[in-house]
Protein backbone atom coordinates (compact mmCIF):
# COMPACT_ATOMS: atom_id res chain seq x y z
CA UNK A 1 0.00 0.00 0.00
CA UNK A 2 1.66 3.39 -1.12
CA UNK A 3 1.64 5.90 1.98
CA UNK A 4 0.06 9.15 1.81
CA UNK A 5 1.74 11.78 1.28
CA UNK A 6 2.06 14.76 4.00
CA UNK A 7 -0.79 17.93 3.52
CA UNK A 8 1.28 20.98 2.17
CA UNK A 9 1.32 23.28 4.75
CA UNK A 10 1.34 27.00 4.31
CA UNK A 11 4.96 27.30 5.44
CA UNK A 12 6.05 24.66 2.43
CA UNK A 13 4.16 27.48 0.14
CA UNK A 14 6.02 30.25 1.92
CA UNK A 15 9.64 28.24 1.54
CA UNK A 16 8.73 27.61 -1.97
CA UNK A 17 7.68 31.07 -3.09
CA UNK A 18 10.66 32.75 -0.38
CA UNK A 19 8.45 34.64 1.11
CA UNK A 20 7.02 35.14 5.07
CA UNK A 21 4.10 32.62 6.43
CA UNK A 22 2.50 36.14 7.25
CA UNK A 23 2.59 37.46 3.75
CA UNK A 24 0.99 33.92 2.21
CA UNK A 25 -1.80 34.06 4.67
CA UNK A 26 -2.19 37.99 3.53
CA UNK A 27 -2.28 36.31 0.15
CA UNK A 28 -4.99 34.30 0.55
CA UNK A 29 -6.90 36.27 2.61
CA UNK A 30 -6.66 39.96 1.24
CA UNK A 31 -4.51 39.82 -1.82
CA UNK A 32 -5.56 43.33 -2.42
CA UNK A 33 -3.20 44.22 -0.06
CA UNK A 34 -0.04 42.42 -1.51
CA UNK A 35 2.51 43.86 -4.16
CA UNK A 36 0.72 42.28 -7.46
CA UNK A 37 4.18 40.64 -8.04
CA UNK A 38 4.65 38.75 -4.69
CA UNK A 39 1.01 37.79 -4.96
CA UNK A 40 1.58 36.29 -8.17
CA UNK A 41 4.37 34.23 -6.91
CA UNK A 42 2.56 33.30 -3.99
CA UNK A 43 -0.53 32.34 -5.78
CA UNK A 44 1.75 30.09 -8.57
CA UNK A 45 3.51 28.08 -5.81
CA UNK A 46 -0.09 27.56 -4.04
CA UNK A 47 -1.19 25.99 -7.73
CA UNK A 48 2.35 24.02 -8.03
CA UNK A 49 2.58 22.54 -4.81
CA UNK A 50 -1.53 22.13 -4.45
CA UNK A 51 -2.04 23.68 -1.28
CA UNK A 52 -5.51 23.73 -0.23
CA UNK A 53 -6.39 25.67 3.49
CA UNK A 54 -7.54 24.07 6.24
CA UNK A 55 -11.02 25.55 6.66
CA UNK A 56 -11.52 23.97 9.69
CA UNK A 57 -8.90 24.64 12.05
CA UNK A 58 -8.98 28.50 10.78
CA UNK A 59 -13.27 28.23 11.96
CA UNK A 60 -12.01 27.33 14.70
CA UNK A 61 -9.16 29.95 15.24
CA UNK A 62 -12.26 31.86 14.86
CA UNK A 63 -14.31 30.03 16.98
CA UNK A 64 -17.34 29.86 14.99
CA UNK A 65 -17.64 27.68 11.64
CA UNK A 66 -19.04 28.96 8.33
CA UNK A 67 -22.25 26.60 8.97
CA UNK A 68 -25.71 27.57 10.63
CA UNK A 69 -27.78 24.78 12.41
CA UNK A 70 -31.18 24.37 11.31
CA UNK A 71 -33.98 22.38 13.69
CA UNK A 72 -36.95 21.98 12.65
CA UNK A 73 -40.18 19.99 14.57
CA UNK A 74 -41.35 17.53 11.80
CA UNK A 75 -39.56 16.06 8.64
CA UNK A 76 -42.44 15.17 6.61
CA UNK A 77 -44.36 19.03 7.20
CA UNK A 78 -44.56 20.83 3.62
CA UNK A 79 -43.81 23.88 6.23
CA UNK A 80 -40.85 22.84 8.08
CA UNK A 81 -39.14 21.75 4.87
CA UNK A 82 -39.79 24.90 3.33
CA UNK A 83 -38.48 26.95 5.89
CA UNK A 84 -35.20 24.47 5.47
CA UNK A 85 -35.27 24.82 2.04
CA UNK A 86 -34.79 28.32 2.37
CA UNK A 87 -32.68 28.89 5.08
CA UNK A 88 -29.98 26.55 2.94
CA UNK A 89 -30.65 28.54 -0.13
CA UNK A 90 -30.09 32.47 1.60
CA UNK A 91 -27.03 30.80 3.62
CA UNK A 92 -25.77 29.55 0.51
CA UNK A 93 -25.64 32.43 -1.32
CA UNK A 94 -24.00 34.20 1.65
CA UNK A 95 -21.32 31.40 1.48
CA UNK A 96 -22.66 29.55 4.55
CA UNK A 97 -23.82 26.38 4.34
CA UNK A 98 -26.47 24.42 6.92
CA UNK A 99 -26.55 21.77 8.88
CA UNK A 100 -30.12 20.34 9.10
CA UNK A 101 -31.99 18.25 12.01
CA UNK A 102 -35.53 17.70 12.93
CA UNK A 103 -36.42 16.83 16.71
CA UNK A 104 -39.89 15.09 15.89
CA UNK A 105 -41.46 17.00 19.00
CA UNK A 106 -39.09 14.96 21.37
CA UNK A 107 -37.72 17.74 23.89
CA UNK A 108 -34.41 15.29 24.62
CA UNK A 109 -33.80 15.28 20.55
CA UNK A 110 -34.19 18.93 20.08
CA UNK A 111 -31.68 19.26 23.08
CA UNK A 112 -29.14 16.59 21.76
CA UNK A 113 -29.20 18.66 17.85
CA UNK A 114 -28.44 21.77 19.50
CA UNK A 115 -25.20 20.16 21.45
CA UNK A 116 -24.38 19.13 17.97
CA UNK A 117 -25.01 22.42 17.08
CA UNK A 118 -22.83 24.19 19.21
CA UNK A 119 -19.99 21.68 19.24
CA UNK A 120 -19.46 22.27 15.87
CA UNK A 121 -19.73 26.03 16.09
CA UNK A 122 -22.29 26.79 14.48
CA UNK A 123 -22.39 30.72 13.74
CA UNK A 124 -26.15 30.83 14.68
CA UNK A 125 -29.58 28.87 14.50
CA UNK A 126 -32.94 28.77 13.31
CA UNK A 127 -35.21 27.07 15.41
CA UNK A 128 -38.98 25.91 15.62
CA UNK A 129 -39.12 24.69 19.46
CA UNK A 130 -40.72 21.73 20.95
CA UNK A 131 -41.71 23.52 23.84
CA UNK A 132 -42.30 27.15 25.48
CA UNK A 133 -39.43 26.24 27.83
CA UNK A 134 -36.77 28.20 25.92
CA UNK A 135 -34.06 27.95 28.77
CA UNK A 136 -31.17 25.87 26.61
CA UNK A 137 -31.47 28.50 23.54
CA UNK A 138 -31.25 30.91 25.96
CA UNK A 139 -28.19 29.52 27.17
CA UNK A 140 -26.44 29.30 23.62
CA UNK A 141 -27.32 32.79 23.06
CA UNK A 142 -25.62 33.81 26.24
CA UNK A 143 -22.54 32.05 24.65
CA UNK A 144 -23.23 34.19 21.69
CA UNK A 145 -24.71 32.15 19.59
CA UNK A 146 -27.34 34.26 17.90
CA UNK A 147 -30.46 32.74 17.89
CA UNK A 148 -34.03 33.10 15.43
CA UNK A 149 -36.84 30.96 16.30
CA UNK A 150 -39.97 29.98 13.90
CA UNK A 151 -43.69 29.49 14.05
CA UNK A 152 -43.80 30.99 17.40
CA UNK A 153 -44.78 33.83 18.99
CA UNK A 154 -42.33 34.76 21.60
CA UNK A 155 -42.83 37.27 24.41
CA UNK A 156 -39.13 37.39 25.40
CA UNK A 157 -37.19 40.03 23.95
CA UNK A 158 -33.83 37.96 23.91
CA UNK A 159 -34.89 36.56 20.55
CA UNK A 160 -35.63 37.40 17.49
CA UNK A 161 -38.69 35.59 16.01
CA UNK A 162 -40.65 34.77 12.40
CA UNK A 163 -44.36 33.65 12.90
CA UNK A 164 -47.87 33.78 11.31
CA UNK A 165 -50.55 34.65 13.63
CA UNK A 166 -52.33 31.28 14.25
CA UNK A 167 -55.18 32.60 16.13
CA UNK A 168 -56.31 34.76 13.42
CA UNK A 169 -55.30 31.91 10.60
CA UNK A 170 -57.92 29.85 12.04
CA UNK A 171 -60.26 33.11 12.61
CA UNK A 172 -59.83 33.38 8.31
CA UNK A 173 -60.21 30.22 7.86
CA UNK A 174 -63.27 28.87 9.71
CA UNK A 175 -65.03 32.57 8.51
CA UNK A 176 -63.94 31.73 5.06
CA UNK A 177 -66.00 28.05 5.58
CA UNK A 178 -69.27 29.31 6.80
CA UNK A 179 -68.96 32.67 4.39
CA UNK A 180 -69.55 29.78 1.76
CA UNK A 181 -72.61 28.00 3.58
CA UNK A 182 -70.56 25.15 5.72
CA UNK A 183 -72.26 24.60 9.09
CA UNK A 184 -70.19 21.43 10.28
CA UNK A 185 -66.45 22.13 10.13
CA UNK A 186 -64.19 19.92 11.48
CA UNK A 187 -61.29 20.87 13.01
CA UNK A 188 -57.43 18.06 12.48
CA UNK A 189 -54.39 18.96 14.57
CA UNK A 190 -51.61 17.32 16.97
CA UNK A 191 -52.67 15.51 19.70
CA UNK A 192 -53.14 17.75 22.54
CA UNK A 193 -53.58 20.95 20.46
CA UNK A 194 -50.07 21.60 21.39
CA UNK A 195 -49.03 25.71 20.00
CA UNK A 196 -49.87 26.86 17.72
CA UNK A 197 -52.33 24.69 16.89
CA UNK A 198 -54.90 25.08 20.08
CA UNK A 199 -54.49 28.82 19.21
CA UNK A 200 -55.59 28.14 15.34
CA UNK A 201 -58.38 25.81 16.70
CA UNK A 202 -59.38 28.96 19.07
CA UNK A 203 -59.27 31.07 16.37
CA UNK A 204 -61.45 28.77 14.60
CA UNK A 205 -64.15 28.68 17.60
CA UNK A 206 -64.17 32.26 17.50
CA UNK A 207 -65.20 32.78 13.92
CA UNK A 208 -67.78 30.04 14.98
CA UNK A 209 -68.92 31.71 17.83
CA UNK A 210 -69.21 35.28 16.13
CA UNK A 211 -71.10 33.77 13.44
CA UNK A 212 -74.10 32.52 15.72
CA UNK A 213 -74.34 35.89 17.47
CA UNK A 214 -74.55 37.62 13.74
Amino acid sequence: MAEKSPAISIKDVARFAGVAVSTVSLTINHPDRVKPQTRDRVQAAIKTLGFVRNAAARQLRRGRSGSIGVLMREVRNPFYISVASGAEETAGAAGLLTQSGYSEGSADDERHYLELFLESRSAGLIVAPVSDDLADLLTLQRRGVPVVIVDRAIEDRSFSSVFADPFAGGYLAAGHLADTGRTRIAFVGPRGHRRPAAERFAGGLAAGLRRRRD
